[in-house]
């Protein structure tokens, strides 16, 4: 018996042309106010959603100062203020309202959703900094914006990324057409459980500020080690046309990390065989793993990961010999 396993990705790399924020309505907004102009990364180009807050810190440098060579001097302006949608004022705003200084530039960095904050910190010389356990915040999307550097009085340009890999799909098939258990031999294959057992749940993710000398973007100190499950209910046919399988969720959230030998795919499968009286079929559970790192390497950030599989059965063949007749001598016999 063996399972083959096809892997796809799907990049989330498409830059929103459009923003959450409505600028028509500009007299409302006090003059010089900071707001925020917002715009997430997805391959659907979707706006950042409304009823989404965020966090946002931000430095200040002096005229002739730069965020990429005098970082080290800023001084902080906004000190992690959660930023929302007014939808009066038409506007991503702070509660305490904040004001762009006459001269210098503000440097801001914001992290989403804004009920992170209190397991954050934020620097110049690391830029954001939280840990994260993926299986204790299964429906957390963790979203970082790029640094906003050296910004003068506008709205400040905050185009957020997703900081985790996300699994999105499966579809499995069969290698080929077992017939139906409605003829004798026929079999069906009937899908359990899809789970990912031995990765990392947690970690700590570091934006850094994009400086050349700075630490690198990432994720480090992983650890856990628990299943993160796909799929594990009443059981879906799979057939050789392909069944796409759809999770608990709609999507599973799984924290960037390079695949060690521990780290597997397990696909729980049960296969009947009609014999000749229905009470009287064949079941066979089974249970597969594949190593991830056969797959593909890692899990990447702002990555989302679409998995197709196979499954199918080895045929039974017979080896057929026979032996040369020989004659025998019966013996004499006398009636």
């Amino acid at each position: 018996m063996f399972l083959r396993q096809l892997l796809s990705f799907a990049a989330m790399a498409a830059l929103l042309s459009s923003c959450a924020k409505v600028q028509e309505d500009r007299a409302a907004v006090p003059d010089m106010s900071v707001c925020y102009q917002v715009a997430s990364t997805t391959k659907a180009a979707s706006a950042y959603p409304e009823d989404r807050p965020f966090v946002s810190w931000a430095w200040y440098l002096p005229d002739g100062r730069s965020w990429a060579q005098d970082s080290g001097e800023a001084q902080l302006y906004i000190p992690g203020e959660t930023v929302s949608y007014d939808g009066a004022l038409q506007a991503w705003t702070t509660a305490t309202a904040y004001y762009w200084p006459k001269s210098g530039s503000l440097t801001f960095m914001s992290l989403s959703p804004a009920n992170l904050a209190g397991d954050v910190s934020c620097s110049p010389d690391k830029g954001i900094e939280l840990s994260f356990d993926v299986a204790a915040n299964p429906d957390v999307d963790i979203m970082v914006a790029d640094i906003a550097a050296d910004q003068r009085a506008n709205d400040v340009p905050t185009i957020f990324r997703h900081k985790l890999a996300k699994v999105v799909s499966f579809t499995m098939k069969t290698d080929r057409d077992y017939g139906t258990l409605l003829t004798v031999g026929g079999k069906k294959f009937t899908l359990n459980r899809i789970s990912f057992a031995g990765v990392y749940t947690s970690g700590t993710y570091v934006s850094c500020n994009s400086t050349v000398s700075g630490p690198k973007e990432g994720w480090s100190g992983h650890s856990g080690g628990g299943d993160q499950v796909w799929y594990d209910g009443n059981g879906i046919e799979i057939t050789h046309d392909g069944t796409a399988v759809r999770g608990n969720d709609d999507a599973l959230f799984v924290l960037p990390q390079s695949f060690g030998p521990e780290a597997v795919l397990i696909v729980e499968y049960t296969i009947e065989t009609h014999i000749a009286d229905a009470e009287l079929n064949h079941k066979e559970k089974v249970t597969e793993s594949v190593s991830l790192s056969e797959l593909h390497s890692s899990w990447e950030m702002n990555r989302q990961i679409r998995y197709n599989l196979t499954i199918g059965l080895d045929s039974i063949e017979w080896e057929v010999s026979a032996d040369e007749w020989q004659d025998r001598d019966g013996g004499d016999i006398t009636v």
